[in-house]
């Protein structure tokens, strides 16, 4: 039997708050780098693909299948996240504004079931997880009419607030 160490074990515990803050800081920041990002999956690809010919391929998709203006919105780059046929493209917009137009547009067009692709957001990976699992009691409730909207990592249905529980795997109410 090992004697345990109270000074030890504190130590320990504020080391695992600390740290805990630091990757919450450290995921803030990451959020407000990618604000003005977009994750667009279903652009054709093409062999030895250049940044151009993906950010044309890309206007392309936002004039005939969103139905955006071909000179809008304003990008500050868009490049393929990996070089392989079904990976997506990410695309930096200049304003908050034209990537919102684009979302919406998106989800609009989707609405009427008259969209090919994705349009999603760039959101690091613990909120992707939690949105991941989340996402079939959000479909359930939007099929019982409920509201149901995602805010970062929780989901919002009809005023009350649900985080994903990663070792139940369920939704877990957390206020009302």
């Amino acid at each position: 039997m090992r004697n345990k160490n109270p000074l030890l074990q504190n130590y320990m515990k504020l080391y695992e708050e600390k740290l805990s803050e630091a990757e919450l800081k450290q995921e803030k920041h990451d959020m407000a780098l990618r604000k003005n990002n977009l994750k667009i999956y279903g652009i054709a690809f093409s062999e030895n693909e250049t940044a151009s010919q993906t950010e044309q391929k890309l206007r392309n998709y936002f004039s005939t299948e969103l139905g955006l203006n071909q000179d809008e919105p304003l990008l500050d780059y868009a490049y393929r996240l990996a070089n392989k046929k079904d990976s997506p493209v990410l695309a930096r917009f200049c304003a908050l504004k034209s990537r919102d137009a684009v979302l919406n547009a998106f989800r609009q067009k989707r609405k009427q079931g008259h969209v090919t692709g994705r349009v999603v957001e760039d959101l690091p990976e613990r909120i992707v997880k939690a949105r991941t699992g989340l996402y079939p009691f959000m479909q359930q409730c939007i099929s019982e009419n409920k509201s149901a909207r995602f805010k970062l990592d929780k989901l919002i249905v009809d005023g009350d607030t649900y985080v994903f529980n990663v070792n139940t795997i369920m939704p877990i109410l957390v206020s009302k």
